[in-house]
C-alpha cells in the first residue's frame, strides 16, 4: 500500500462531516474499537520499514478499564518487536517526537526519533530508551472525555512510502528478513534465483469480512467495502471476485486471493487447460449459461484455467473482452435465406438456444387459416342461447330453426317490411274494394288489386296454407 506519510492512522470510520468515530466508550469505562462501517488502517514506522495493520472487526473493550481522575490516558496499538503480534496499551505520559532524544525524560515517555525513524519508550528502571513499534489511537482525558486521533502522520513526516502487512509463519510469529525487519506483503522475493520475476503479495491478497459462512477455496465477490459473499455466476464482470484461503464463519476476517496460482489438495479437475466458471461459490468446468440458460441467461467469462488436477491459475475475467466499442449501424449484415446475419424476433423464442425467425411475408402473419383451413363440424361451434333459441351449438340451433321455421313466437316481417306481431281483425284498415262489372264480390273482384284467388295462391306458396 502506497501512502503519503509515515507513522499514523491511514483510514478510520468517521461521521458525515469527517469527525473520527472509530473509538467509543463502553460499559466499565472501557474503550471500544469500532470498524462496523469502515475498517481502521494504521501504519507503523520502524527504522526503514513501514508496517500496516487493518482492523476489519470491531473490538469491545480494546483499551481499559479506566478510572476517572486527573490522569489522561493515551491509547496506542503495539506491535511486538519480536513476534509481530498486535496488542493494545496506554500511557499517562503525552507522546512527543523530534530529532534528538529528550535529555531528561520521565518514565514511560513515548518519543519518536525522526532521524532514527522509530518509536522509543523511556524505562526509568533501566535508565534507557527501549525500541517499540507503536501508533496512538487517541486520548481519554480524565477518564471521561474521549478524543480520537484523525488520519495523517503523528510525527510530521510526509512523502511517498510503501507500507505492507506483516507475514506470519504457521506458528503465528512474524517472518523476518535478513536485516531483522519483518517480511511484509510489500516486500519482493525471488523464486529460483534472479531470473524469476519478483512477486509482491500486496498485489494479490486482500483481507475482508465474511458476510456468511464459507469454506476455504470458495469463490467470493465483494458485496460492499471489505465485505464478501459467496459469488454467483452473474457477479463475474460486475464485481471483484476472488478465492478464500481458509474457512471463515459469518463476521470473521478472511484472506482473498484476487489473482495468481492456487494449489488445493481437494481439487480434482479432469481436463487439462479447462476453463473454470463461477457457480454458487464454486469453480465448475461447465459454463452455467450453457447448462442452465434459463437460470443464467447472460453469459459470463471464465475466471480460472486448470493447470493440473490440484492447481489452477485464477484471474479476473480470464478470456474476457475489452471495453465496448462504438455502436455500429442497426442490423448490419441482415440475415436472409442464404446469408448469416442479424434478424429480429417479435417475441421471445420457446427455445432460447434455438430461436426461429418467421419472415414478414409468411402467409400465416396475415391469414391464420394457411396452411390449415377451418373445417370444424358445426357441433364444435358454440353459440349463446338467445330469445326462443335454446341450443348451445350451431348444429342444434340450425335443426331447431328448421323444425320451427317461422312459427316461433315474436314479430315477423317479410321482404324488408317492418316486423309486426300476429294480426287480428281489430283496428285493421280495410283493403280497398274494387267491384267487377256485376258489382258483387266474387272471384273476379279485387282488393288493393289482388283477387281472392291471388291471395290464396300466395299464402300457399309461402306455406301459410296447405
Amino acid at each position: 500500500m502506497r501512502q503519503s506519510f509515515k507513522q499514523g492512522i491511514v483510514r478510520q470510520q468517521t461521521d458525515g462531516v469527517g469527525n473520527p468515530t472509530f473509538l467509543a466508550v463502553s460499559a466499565g469505562n472501557k474503550i471500544d474499537l469500532i470498524a462496523a462501517n469502515t475498517p481502521t488502517t494504521v501504519s507503523f514506522a520502524h527504522c526503514t520499514a513501514n508496517y500496516s495493520l487493518t482492523e476489519f472487526l470491531s473490538i469491545t473493550g480494546a483499551w481499559g478499564p479506566f478510572a476517572a481522575g486527573p490522569d489522561d490516558f493515551y491509547l496506542f496499538w503495539d506491535i511486538n518487536t519480536r513476534t509481530g503480534i498486535r496488542t493494545f496499551g496506554h500511557t499517562t505520559v503525552a507522546p512527543t517526537f523530534g530529532t534528538i532524544n529528550p535529555p531528561s525524560p520521565v518514565d514511560d515517555l513515548h518519543f519518536f526519533n525522526t532521524v532514527e525513524g522509530k518509536m522509543k519508550v523511556f524505562d526509568a528502571t533501566a535508565g534507557t530508551f527501549l525500541n517499540k513499534i507503536r501508533v496512538f489511537a487517541g486520548v481519554y482525558r480524565g477518564g471521561a472525555t474521549l478524543e480520537p486521533n484523525s488520519t495523517g502522520s503523528q510525527v510530521a513526516i510526509s512523502g511517498s512510502f510503501l507500507s505492507g502487512e506483516i507475514l506470519f509463519d504457521d506458528s503465528g510469529r512474524g517472518v523476518r528478513k535478513g536485516n531483522g525487519e519483518f517480511f511484509t506483503t510489500e516486500d519482493q522475493f525471488i523464486r529460483n534465483g534472479a531470473i524469476a520475476e519478483p512477486l509482491r503479495l500486496e498485489s494479490n491478497i486482500l483481507t475482508a469480512v465474511a458476510q456468511e459462512n464459507m469454506a476455504a477455496f470458495s469463490v467470493v465477490a465483494f458485496s460492499a467495502f471489505n465485505k464478501v459473499l459467496l459469488a454467483e455466476y452473474e457477479d463475474v464482470e460486475q464485481k471483484l471476485v476472488g478465492i478464500t484461503t481458509s474457512d471463515a464463519l459469518l463476521g470473521e476476517e478472511v484472506n482473498v486471493v484476487a489473482q495468481g496460482f492456487l494449489l488445493n489438495p481437494a481439487f480434482n479437475f479432469t481436463t487439462p487447460n479447462a476453463e473454470l466458471f463461477v457457480d454458487e461459490g464454486a469453480l465448475v468446468e461447465t459454463d452455467p449459461n450453457i447448462s442452465d440458460p434459463i437460470g443464467h441467461p447472460n453469459p459470463r467469462v471464465p475466471v480460472a484455467r486448470v493447470i493440473d488436477q490440484k492447481s489452477i491459475f485464477f484471474l479476473q475475467g480470464l478470456g474476457g473482452t475489452g471495453p465496448r466499442g462504438l455502436q455500429g449501424p442497426t442490423f448490419t449484415n441482415k440475415a436472409s435465406g442464404t446469408v448469416i446475419g442479424v434478424t429480429r424476433l417479435t417475441l421471445d423464442p420457446v427455445d432460447l438456444a434455438d430461436p426461429i425467425a418467421v419472415g414478414d411475408n409468411d402467409s400465416r402473419n396475415s391469414d391464420a387459416r394457411v396452411p390449415f383451413a377451418h373445417n370444424q363440424p358445426a357441433t364444435s361451434i358454440t353459440v349463446t342461447p338467445a330469445g326462443d333459441i335454446s341450443s348451445v351449438n350451431a348444429q342444434l340451433a340450425f335443426e331447431e330453426l328448421d323444425t320451427e321455421k317461422v312459427g316461433k313466437a315474436g314479430d315477423i316481417g317479410f321482404f324488408s317490411t317492418t316486423p309486426i306481431s300476429q294480426q287480428t281483425t281489430v283496428s285493421q284498415t280495410p283493403a280497398t274494394f274494387v267491384a267487377n262489372s256485376s258489382g258483387i264480390a266474387d272471384d273476379t273482384a279485387t282488393w288493393n288489386g289482388y283477387t281472392v284467388g291471388d291471395l290464396v295462391a300466395i299464402l300457399q306458396a309461402y306455406g301459410l296454407l296447405s
